[in-house]
């Protein structure tokens, strides 16, 4: 922890002293050479919530680079709420850093790349939007819940194609008992899969995806299958994700227990004026067909100011209704003030 925090502000330190250089969220230049470039980054996130409570949200260091033209490479060391302090009753948690990414990249060409080690699964647009401060929202949806791992161990293959290449790819397999342990992430094997995405109007995209795993803890065999859409208007953006899931596991005498579960969210995020935005987002998480009788429909609708001085600075103040009917049945009402920095 000491180390960590020693790195952190050392990294403060380089980017004060390089001010006339350094670029928010662009790295600092380590090693910049025709043939090897290396750049030392971060990322911090913070909240708190109206349960009185102060936290660490995902925060880490980044080595990165690249050499030879077509190699790239990213190391990071990070961690999910590192620490948090519950004022009401005078407790605090911490939790560890860990190593959540370190991989090699070879790009042959604009249709084929390669990417093999720890990186983020390459399956829709939250799961992918990784940096508190590159993302829209705190309040994590659905979709981002459970579905699939967020970080794998293995390797990708990935490119475009087509006209102009409006058409691009990514497919990926996991390495068995390799995953990232931190227990946000599903720890899976056998894990593969696919996304397919349409690029249009420059900047928007629609994508379908599908992949299949088999869950470490409690041996389930999931199968998942989903679309996502981003539409930017000028200053404003539409985004929906969708996913459907399949999943069976044979409890301890062999008894197979199955359930369906999808999850969706649309979100419209509004430029009031310059660096002020304005989002909404509604989502729902519905688990039925559930062998053991545990249905349920969870959802959900935030509303958030957003300030985004910069593309890699935001504040965010949000609210939360969020009503469960079924098993384990809730109603609850949650305002979050958060605060992301990408170095």
């Amino acid at each position: 922890m000491k180390n960590y925090l020693s790195l952190f502000l050392l990294l403060i330190s380089f980017t004060f002293l390089s001010a006339q250089e350094y670029q928010l969220g662009r790295g600092l230049d380590v090693i910049d050479q025709e043939k090897f470039s290396l750049k030392l980054g971060g990322f911090v996130g913070a909240k708190y919530s109206s349960e009185n409570v102060l936290s660490m949200d995902h925060n880490g260091l980044m080595l990165y680079g690249n050499f030879l033209e077509k190699f790239n490479f990213l190391i990071e060391g990070s961690g999910d709420e590192t620490f948090s302090y519950d004022f009401s009753s005078g407790e605090s948690v911490r939790s560890k850093y860990y190593l959540s990414r370190a991989y090699l990249s070879y790009s042959y060409s604009d249709a084929l790349s390669f990417k093999v080690g720890e990186f983020l699964t390459p399956l829709g647009l939250f799961n992918v939007a990784y940096i508190p401060a590159l993302q829209w929202t705190a309040f994590k949806p659905y979709v981002a819940d459970g579905f699939y791992p967020k970080i794998i161990a293995g390797a990708e293959v990935s490119g475009s194609f087509g006209d102009e290449q409006g058409f691009s790819y990514s497919a990926f397999y996991h390495f068995n008992h390799r995953y990232d342990t931190n227990p946000n992430n599903v720890q899976a094997d056998e894990f593969a899969g696919a996304e397919l995405r349409y690029i249009f109007d420059y900047e928007a995209k629609v994508a379908i995806n599908f992949s299949r795993y088999k869950s470490v803890q409690s041996k389930e065999i999931s199968r998942v299958g989903g679309a996502n859409l981003l539409v930017p208007f000028n200053d404003d953006e539409l985004s929906a994700e969708f996913l459907y899931k399949v999943g069976q596991w044979k409890d301890e005498v062999g008894s197979l227990s199955t359930w369906q579960d999808y999850a969706w969210y649309a979100q419209y995020v509004r430029a009031l004026f310059s660096k002020n935005y304005l989002s909404l987002r509604v989502g729902q998480k519905v688990r039925f067909n559930s062998s053991k009788s545990r249905n349920w429909n969870d959802s959900n609708a935030v509303l958030g100011y957003i300030y985004k001085p910069y593309s890699a600075l935001s504040v965010k103040l949000e609210h939360r209704y969020r009503e469960r009917d079924g098993w384990n049945r809730l109603k609850v009402n949650e305002t979050l003030l958060s605060f992301g920095l990408l170095f």
